[in-house]
């Protein structure tokens, strides 16, 4: 390809739909690199509003006249600590796969850099997920570097680890006695043992989810079938709106699931359980018998049944 076929020029409106299409490749490139992204389909940018605005320089590079990749320059007021007052953050930067390797990402670069220094602004920044190792060594090589490394930390909804079994266990057990240690049979509460909460979670993570930082969460819920089975959460954790959140992520699981009807179990006596639940839009549908599970056998056990409509 001769590079007099490469054309840089400025986006217009009539360019929305290709530049959204743009965009949307940038979304399935960075999607590996945060799980954190809803499902598709999700926009990134307000393209519409970047091509208007006059703070904004759009580029779109056609080859032949066909646009094959783009990005954009926005300029902004830098934090007072800086030494300078003004910055451009880049943008949407993206060339077609089959259009790469051959110097169409620099001449957008280019293009930009130019614009900005016509603006009177000489600091340019961008960002890029540290593990898009191919996406941070072609940034390199036109000049950038490391500035801060931004941290997260999920500590919302999540699947949890097979490594915090041994802590989501100590919730389910430490919940146990709490609320259920005065109001139990013997016989149940006797073989509630930590090691056997240990024993029975590996088979439920795949239908569990924890609320907390990764490695100490703070709660978790699981489901079994049209059932909400458990719902523990850390004493600590209490009055922070994490049951509210492990709550409706389970009926939303439940109803994605296709039931329209789903119900727990809450142990008799448990008050402060069935206050949550009735809360939450659950309601007491009787007395039922609710055989569980013992090392010696099984044990029926008579529980209050709430459903709710989904």
């Amino acid at each position: 390809m001769k590079m007099e076929n490469i054309k840089i020029r400025e986006a217009e409106l009539k360019d929305l739909d290709t530049l959204l299409e743009f965009e949307q490749g940038v979304i399935e490139a960075e999607r590996p690199f945060d799980a954190g992204l809803k499902p598709d389909p999700i926009n990134y940018y307000d393209i519409e509003q970047l091509v208007a605005s006059p703070d904004v320089r759009f580029a779109v590079a056609e080859v032949d006249g066909k646009p094959v990749g783009c990005g954009y320059a926005r300029i902004e007021e830098a934090k007072p600590y800086l030494q300078y007052d003004r910055q451009s953050y880049l943008g949407l930067m993206y060339v077609l796969p089959d259009f790469r390797r051959r110097g169409i990402n620099n001449l957008i670069l280019d293009d930009l850099y130019r614009w900005a220094l016509s603006k009177g602004v000489t600091d340019i920044c961008l960002e890029v997920y540290p593990d898009n190792t191919s996406a941070v060594r072609a940034y390199e090589k036109a000049g950038f570097s490391p500035y801060l490394l931004q941290m997260q930390a999920t500590i919302g909804i999540r699947t949890p680890h097979a490594s915090e079994i041994n802590h989501l266990a100590k919730i389910w057990y430490d919940g146990l006695q709490d609320a259920h240690a005065a109001i139990l049979p013997h016989e149940l509460r006797d073989d509630r043992t930590l090691e056997s909460f240990r024993e029975r979670l590996p088979a439920l993570l795949d239908d569990t989810r924890a609320i907390g930082p990764p490695g100490i969460p703070y709660g978790f819920c699981t489901l079994k079938n049209d059932e909400l089975y458990q719902l523990y959460l850390s004493a600590g954790a209490r009055g922070t709106g994490a049951a509210q959140m492990l709550m409706n992520d389970a009926e939303s699981r439940l109803k994605s699931r296709g039931f329209t009807t789903a119900w727990l179990a809450c142990a008799i006596g448990n008050d402060r359980a069935a206050r949550f639940y009735e809360k939450c839009g659950w309601s007491r549908i009787g007395i039922v018998n609710n055989p569980v599970q013992l090392a010696s056998g099984p044990f029926d056990l008579d529980v209050w049944r709430y459903e709710k409509d989904l």
